[in-house]
């Protein structure tokens, strides 16, 4: 399976399953569901994921920590309009693919690491008020 489209189902909830190590999702889109709980570490092994929408859940907590080795291929990483805290991590600096990332709607405090000066060359487009 490459792709996975269940938006617009509020039916849906509870937290995210642990995602297997060795999956082949490109697209993943769950917004708009009522997914809480936090965003797990296991995100990190949707190594070919190029989008990921996981906004206007439930999703409360800090943005996992995406380490250099094994980082996803994300080139859009929709994550608005949750309950999300702390502060941006730089740890989003390491996914070198990021061509879109929205941020918006959450309780994120601090300041908005600079990307591009941090192995995000090609970040196009930064929504985060």
């Amino acid at each position: 399976m490459q792709r996975i489209d269940i938006s617009h189902n509020s039916r849906l909830m509870g937290p995210l399953p642990e995602f297997p190590i060795n999956n082949t999702l490109e697209v993943m889109s769950l917004t708009n569901a009522s997914f809480s709980g936090s965003i797990l570490a296991s995100i990190a092994y949707l190594n070919n994921l190029v989008e990921l929408d996981l906004s206007y859940n439930n999703f409360n907590g800090l943005i996992p920590t995406f380490h250099r080795s094994g980082v996803p291929n994300f080139a859009s990483l929709d994550l608005s309009w949750n309950q999300l805290s702390g502060s941006i991590l730089a740890s989003i600096a390491n996914l070198s693919n990021l061509v879109k990332l929205d941020l918006t709607g959450n309780n994120f405090k601090g300041s908005i690491p600079l990307f591009h000066r941090s192995g995000v060359p090609n970040l196009a487009l930064l929504i985060c008020h």
